[in-house]
């Protein structure tokens, strides 16, 4: 498993490297998990676009924790 948060933080070259990557990762016994925000991608990623706007993505969105929600995971 590789995890990988804040990707959109990444350079142009990282990104394409990490795309490349995510594609030949399909042929391994390998889960590749990605945190990004979609609108802070960098305007020249566009292999990493490809990449997680494609059909084998399953893009998953995250919400704010509300302050409950919080408070709950700090007492916990």
């Amino acid at each position: 498993m590789i995890v990988l948060d804040d990707a959109h933080w990444g350079d142009l070259e990282s990104l394409a490297w990490l795309a490349a990557f995510a594609v030949r990762a399909r042929e391994l016994p390998v889960l590749v998990v990605l945190g990004y925000r979609p609108d802070e991608l960098p305007d020249g990623a566009v292999e990493f676009r490809e990449l997680v706007e494609g059909r084998s993505t399953r893009p998953i969105p995250l919400h704010a924790l509300s302050p409950e929600a919080v408070a709950d995971l700090v007492r916990g």
